[in-house]
């Protein structure tokens, strides 16, 4: 019996006065509400290195509580508005932009992604690494604007900034 006392201390952090006092009676014992633990929480946070030496750009620096605060969302839209449709069809055209762009402009994305819809026509933004000459740069931006367009049925522009450094983007060392 103290066993199971114990084990519901350390679930809960007390125990139940009716369940000590008299164990005939099952009640379940009320959960005390402590403060979340956003300490612990780890999803989008990289981990540290023992030689700090993993590169991260600035977006992947900041962690997921800085968005809208330090860094911006990787889609803007307006679907999640109240009122507003076609929620779930934009997720899936972001979604299929951005593998269509990792398998066009295979390994120059340097950075994220960057999904904007502006009324009717998508810009779609980046740093790319100037491993190509500018000519297939160009063919590029013209075939990935052409296919999306043409995919999506609304105008797409392709907006990309080139560096020769891959170096250049990192912020700090983990």
């Amino acid at each position: 019996m103290n066993r199971f006392c114990i084990q519901w201390r350390n679930c809960f952090g007390y125990i139940n006065s009716t369940f000590t006092k008299n164990p005939s009676i099952l009640s379940v014992p009320q959960i005390i509400s402590y403060n979340s633990n956003r300490q612990k929480c780890q999803a989008g946070r990289y981990k540290v290195t023992l030689k700090r030496n993993r590169p991260l750009t600035y977006e992947q620096a900041n962690k997921p509580s800085y968005i809208g605060v330090r860094k911006g969302w990787n889609s803007w839209n307006t679907s999640s508005l109240v009122g507003v449709s076609l929620t779930s069809e934009v997720t899936i055209d972001d979604t299929f932009i951005r593998k269509f762009l990792a398998g066009t402009w295979h390994r120059l994305f340097l950075s994220e992604i960057i999904i904007k819809r502006r009324g009717n026509m998508i810009h779609i933004g980046g740093i790319v690494n100037q491993a190509i000459p500018a000519r297939k740069y160009y063919w590029l931006i013209g075939y990935t604007e052409e296919l999306l367009s043409h995919l999506l049925k609304c105008p797409v522009k392709v907006d990309v900034s080139t560096t020769a450094d891959r170096n250049a983007l990192i912020y700090k060392y983990i």
